[in-house]
């Protein structure tokens, strides 16, 4: 699990930073999805003992909506 935030936390980090800057949903819906699926069916079909991204996520903050006025 201390791999995996780790490797959650580079993903995040500005490229300034030495990381690889992408967007809070990328890693979520892209990176962990992918992951977390693979690690599921390894622990219920036991090939691992526990799933390390069991309970790591990520927040992703809504973008405000920009809209024209209604009449």
């Amino acid at each position: 699990p201390a791999r995996m935030i780790a490797w959650k936390d580079h993903l995040l980090r500005p490229e300034a930073d030495g990381g690889m800057g992408l967007s809070a949903k990328t890693v979520r819906d892209g990176y962990l999805a992918t992951l977390r699926a693979v690690f599921t069916w390894a622990a219920m079909n036991g090939r691992i003992e526990s799933n390390p991204l069991q309970g790591l996520t990520v927040r992703v903050i809504a973008k405000p909506k920009v809209r024209e006025r209604a009449f």
